[in-house]
């Protein structure tokens, strides 16, 4: 009898830090999702970010080359002008006197 609440003690003992154990690894599991989530969150956080950093270049870019389609317009007009007023003084005596 003494042999079999010996091992009954042993076994209880035994259940005792399984329990311990289960509940350390399970704390471990909520904290480690727990990092996951916070993880996820920053990293959705970032992306959002770095969707409008684009968003806003992509603008600019647009901004850019619609200002250098101006002045490419504006230079041909201007040349166009140079040639006209060179013919122009070239009409009124050739060397422009």
């Amino acid at each position: 009898m003494e042999f079999i609440l010996e091992q009954q003690a042993e076994f209880a003992a035994r259940l005792t830090t399984s329990a311990q154990q289960i509940e350390t690894l399970g704390q471990a599991v909520r904290d480690l999702l727990r990092v996951a989530t916070l993880q996820s969150e920053r990293l959705d956080a970032h992306d959002r970010r770095l969707e409008a950093q684009e968003k806003r270049l992509e603008a600019q870019e647009r901004r850019l080359e619609a200002q250098e389609k101006r002045s490419e317009a504006f230079e041909q007009r201007f040349d166009q002008f140079l040639e006209r007023f060179d013919a122009y003084l070239r009409g009124r005596g050739g060397n422009g006197r």
